[in-house]
């Protein structure tokens, strides 16, 4: 219940500092037709990421190229992709997830990996655990003496 409190505390005095932009213009004796209405929110202006192509270059290693909206062009490389990185997804549905909007490059080699990935189990219990288990049978119980 404590927990609860505190965090409802918490997100109301963040939102108390919080100020749009139409608050701050309606304080500095600004008109509404200051405010630029094609923005996206009211919360000053917005670097947005749009990624253009994906690369993909190895063993979940993925090369991000695009751009920010007023920065302009990036190319980033990421060595653990959130989408890349475990092989649970395969490229058919990575290509769905994307959309048509983003070029995804070398998605042969991901899915082979991905396949090879997958034949290779990992067992669960240790090997060396598994040889210490007859040990159990030649073990013999001490006789106690009441």
């Amino acid at each position: 219940m404590k927990k609860l409190v505190l965090l409802a505390l918490l997100a109301m005095t963040a939102n108390i500092f919080a100020q749009t932009k139409i608050i701050a213009l309606k304080r500095h004796s600004a008109t509404i037709e200051n405010i630029n209405s094609e923005q996206a929110h009211n919360f000053g202006e917005y670097n947005a990421r749009f990624v253009d192509t994906i690369v993909y270059v190895g063993k979940g290693v993925v090369v991000e190229k695009g751009s920010y909206t007023f920065q302009g062009r990036f190319e980033e490389k990421n060595k653990s992709h959130r989408v890349f990185s475990a092989y649970t997804y395969s490229a058919e549905e990575i290509k769905k997830m994307f959309g048509n909007t983003t070029v995804l490059i070398n998605l042969e080699l991901y899915e082979k990996e991905r396949k090879k990935e997958l034949k290779n189990v990992k067992k669960s219990s240790p090997r060396w655990l598994v040889l210490l288990l007859p040990l159990l049978f030649f073990a013999k119980p001490k006789k106690r003496m009441c």
